[in-house]
């Protein structure tokens, strides 16, 4: 049986999920960029160049994911500022529920009041359709 989530918990995991990725990209970039700084110290010159520009061309993809990331760090204040809202979901909940315990008898009850009245005051009261 699954259990459900609520709202903030669910936002969390996928801001957690998120980070992991980040993590991960960075773990597996990391070994790469150190022997790409001791293979800079031993190139020629020119390789030194073709290295620049490929790093040049590869520069929006890194300014898209520090967009990401600043988004997910945007996302996870907000997420804290927010009040938990699974307690509020709860709380309506609990009013739908009680009202719906009580409204349908009364409405029901009303209905079969309504149908004691004689006749002629049923035609007189105004129709709800």
């Amino acid at each position: 049986m699954t259990e459900e989530k609520k709202p903030g918990e669910a936002l969390e995991e996928h801001l957690k999920n998120w980070q992991e990725i980040g993590s991960r990209m960075q773990a597996l970039a990391l070994p790469a960029l150190k022997k790409q700084l001791a293979l800079e110290k031993s190139m020629r010159p020119e390789l030194l160049e073709l290295q620049k520009s490929i790093r040049k061309s590869l520069e929006p993809v890194v300014a898209i994911q520090n967009e990401w990331q600043a988004l997910v760090a945007q996302v996870e204040a907000s997420r804290k500022a927010m009040p938990d809202l699974g307690v509020l979901a709860e709380q309506v909940n609990s009013l739908r529920k009680a009202l719906a315990e009580v409204v349908p008898p009364a409405l029901s009850e009303l209905q079969r009041s309504f149908k004691e009245l004689p006749p002629k005051t049923q035609d007189e009261s105004p129709r709800l359709s």
